[in-house]
């Protein structure tokens, strides 16, 4: 990347005309335009003659459409230039940022999860230990004065020493950090999505179309007229 900048790195500061609205190549060609527009729409075709000159103008519109945009990128070319080689200059520092901060939330992420794997078996430690302890301790059987039956207590509950929950948010000098759960969600099996969720790619449908594909479930296919002007070569 450094190297295609200064390869392709244009002078530090230029005249770029962006405004051409006033320019005489403008104002002409927004004149013709106006005319030949007004000229094919005020023309009734009623004979094949018609047609011809109908295609004629159709050429001439084609032609003036490529001057019109070759007029064009005279203006939108160098800028384009410059402006391509300004955010791909800035991206050579965003692009390590953006890649420092990821790093820095994946690390800040991989401990919030090592200290709760800690965490929980600390917990399932102490549970164990409680409820050895509570096995062991034994209350006596105690005798019932008026029956003489004999009862016996219901062993006590295990106190469970756990550690506190693992804290996921730090106040910083210049900032906070915290963690929260976040919905995600990926399609495994598009047939089940509900109807609404299924949504339609229409221009792949009509890139294959085109391409000749005439049978596709759930799609309508019809053909259509569509006049096709070609100019002939000079």
């Amino acid at each position: 990347m450094q190297e295609k900048l200064e390869a392709e790195e244009p002078k530090r500061t230029t005249t770029l005309v962006v405004n051409p609205r006033n320019e005489p190549k403008f104002l002409a060609l927004k004149e013709e335009v106006g005319k030949l527009r007004e000229y094919i729409e005020g023309q009734e075709l009623v004979n094949p003659e018609g047609v011809k000159a109908m295609t004629n103008d159709l050429a001439c519109v084609m032609t003036l459409t490529k001057t019109i945009d070759n007029e064009r990128q005279k203006y939108v070319r160098p800028i384009n230039g410059h402006l391509n080689f300004i955010n791909a200059l800035f991206h050579t520092l965003t692009d390590p940022l953006d890649d420092a901060y990821r790093h820095g939330k994946d690390k800040i992420k991989n401990y919030n999860a090592e200290q709760e794997r800690i965490r929980q078996l600390e917990e399932l430690k102490a549970r164990s230990a409680a409820a050895a302890a509570a096995a062991l301790s034994t209350l006596p059987d105690q005798v019932d004065s008026a029956t003489g039956e004999i009862i016996t207590e219901a062993p006590p509950l295990p106190i469970v020493n756990a550690p506190a929950a693992t804290p996921t948010k730090y106040q910083a000098d210049f900032a906070t950090s915290s963690q929260r759960m976040v919905a995600r969600c990926k399609v495994i099996n598009f047939t089940d999505l509900p109807e609404e969720y299924k949504m339609v790619n229409q221009p792949l449908l009509d890139k294959v179309v085109k391409a000749g594909a005439r049978a596709i479930p759930g799609v309508e296919i019809w053909l259509e007229p569509d006049i096709q002007i070609r100019r002939k070569q000079a």
